[in-house]
């Protein structure tokens, strides 16, 4: 499809803009995937050398508990050759060192790891030593009457240590390179002209996905944005607190995932509908474990399922396709028709060509003035609780186009609660 603008040349095509929007929102994701592994895998690998230096300073405390500090070096010569270690007394003045001539060494109080490891009981920092002028990165630990400093060359064997590995964001590469080369195949299957009245029709519609899908990305990506910048900004918070941003992250990527597998899924549905494959499907299995797979939300929100005995319901159908429809209207009711509820299922075969079903609730139902849109996409009655629980507003959307992929149609009844009539072609 393509719009010619006044003074170009060359039309515009929607089609472009669009492999190049969702290209560039994909990059985004990657480079936000890629941070977030790099700082998270930086903070768990600082942690392990930690845990392994401090390990180190007890096995050198209870040495000391035992043993008098002038035999240290031969026990010292037990672990690791390239470790560093200075014993330094309360006051800051160093008993021992296996690196350096001990009058060569001033007081050590103000270092920056003996000072940190005053306040907080263990310090760590990354500096040059002014007497070896080798780069170490410190590690100390307060005991009662001194301080256990161990230290590793950094160049030559910390930064290893620390150091994120690549193959992640190698993969994450990968998978965007793939990603552009399946968007580049959508783009020339869909890269058709349009004119005159089909071509005004598509942009708005275009423009109008669009702003939706900008207006649905913008929270979920500006929530990542901030926590992975406060990980960024402040590699000391506390476990706790590390871990709540480390969490809320996740969720918002899960969102992420959730909207972009619905797109998909309506992309494919409305404009290759012929390529998705069709076999024989007893339906009843397909209702079976949708409600196998909600049952535990199911009975947190105390809501009953009523349907009938167990029949075989044989159709031509998708079965992945069918699962999302039905999945779909049961997580409808899980978001918005509360707990202490029942959901009823039925169908009648007639003798014709299709199986009449209907999906109802006892909850609150909706307003009539909502019934026109309920199948829009991003469409939503309430739009705060359903962003809170992680809906994409896509679902119902999904429904409905999947019903017409199988021949079928639906509508929606508001009353007492809410009721899908809907027919699929057997």
């Amino acid at each position: 499809m393509a719009i010619a603008l006044k003074g170009d040349k060359k039309p515009i095509t929607l089609t472009t803009g669009l492999f190049a929007y969702f290209f560039g929102l994909s990059l985004l994701f990657g480079c936000i995937l890629v941070l977030f592994h790099f700082f998270y895998e930086r903070h768990y690998k600082i942690q392990t050398l930690n845990s392994t230096l401090e390990h180190n300073t007890l096995l050198i405390h209870n040495y000391l508990r035992q043993q008098p500090i002038d035999s240290v070096g031969l026990f010292t010569d037990l672990l690791d050759k390239n470790l560093r270690i200075t014993i330094i007394g309360a006051s800051g003045e160093v008993w021992y060192d296996n690196d350096v001539v001990l009058e060569q060494l001033d007081n050590h109080l103000q270092r920056p790891e003996i000072k940190e490891a005053n306040q907080k009981g263990r310090g760590a920092y990354v500096r040059r030593s002014p007497t070896t002028q080798i780069e170490y990165y410190y590690f100390a630990k307060k005991f009662d009457t001194y301080y256990v400093r161990v230290a590793l060359p950094y160049i030559k064997n910390a930064s290893r240590l620390i150091s994120p590995g690549y193959f992640f964001s190698a993969f994450t590469l990968i998978l965007l390179c793939l990603l552009a080369a399946g968007l580049f195949f959508v783009r020339s299957r869909l890269g058709k002209r349009l004119s005159g009245t089909q071509l005004e029709q598509e942009r708005l519609i275009r423009q109008e996905l669009t702003q939706n899908l900008s207006h649905e990305l913008k929270t979920p990506v500006s929530s990542i944005l901030g926590y992975m910048e406060t990980l960024a900004l402040k590699p000391d918070l506390e476990p706790d607190k590390l871990r709540f941003f480390i969490e809320r992250s996740y969720v918002q990527t899960q969102r992420l995932s959730r909207l972009i597998e619905d797109i998909s899924l309506l992309n494919r549905l409305d404009h290759a509908p012929e390529r998705i494959p069709f076999e024989s499907i007893d339906l009843f299995d397909i209702i079976e474990n949708v409600v196998k797979d909600v049952s535990l939300q199911l009975f947190e929100h105390h809501i009953a399922v009523a349907m009938p005995p167990r029949q075989t319901l044989w159709i031509n159908g998708n079965s992945s396709l069918l699962y999302s429809i039905f999945r779909n209207l049961f997580d409808n009711v899980l978001a918005y028709a509360g707990p202490h509820t029942t959901i009823s299922i039925s169908w009648i075969d007639k003798g014709d060509p299709f199986l009449y079903f209907s999906f109802s609730d006892n909850g609150p139902g909706i307003t009539p003035e909502h019934l026109p849109h309920l199948f829009d996409r991003f469409y939503r009655v309430d739009s705060g609780r359903s962003r809170k629980q992680g809906g994409t507003g896509l679902g119902l959307s999904i429904v409905k186009n999947g019903i017409m992929a199988h021949g079928g149609s639906i509508e929606a009844h508001t009353g007492s609660g809410l009721t899908f009539s809907f027919k699929i072609r057997k």
